[in-house]
């Protein structure tokens, strides 16, 4: 699949990371259909995660690389769930019409609804 080059000592999570760095970056356009920008900002986020929760190198060091892909999906799982439910729950009012309601007056009340919830969350 994807191949890695020769793993050197580990002095500290912050070169394990940088080892695998083009290893997670593959994966990364992978699993973003191939956003150079998305892929980049998703191993950035994983990289933050990683170094800051640090955990215990001799724990993980039998699977390293399962364990930094296991971070990467979950995380772009995460991402894609939170920008889903965002698109669910926000509804532009370019998407309004109103010949979707049963009389005019419904729909312009339910078009104030819609203004007034996005000038609250803007």
């Amino acid at each position: 699949m994807f191949k890695r080059q020769a793993a050197t000592p580990i002095h500290s999570h912050e070169d394990l990371f940088l080892q695998r760095y083009q290893w997670l970056m593959n994966w990364a356009l992978r699993l973003t259909a191939h956003d150079r920008q998305q892929a980049e900002d998703l191993v950035h986020d994983v990289f933050m995660h990683f170094v800051i929760s640090r955990p215990s190198l001799e724990r993980i060091q039998q699977n390293i690389d399962g364990y930094l892909y296991t971070m990467l999906k979950n995380m772009h799982l995460s991402e894609v769930r939170r920008a889903t439910r965002m698109r669910d729950t926000v509804t532009p009012i370019s998407d309004f019409s109103l010949t979707d309601y049963e009389s005019v007056e419904s729909g312009f009340r339910v078009l104030e609804e819609l203004s007034s919830a996005q000038v609250h969350a803007g």
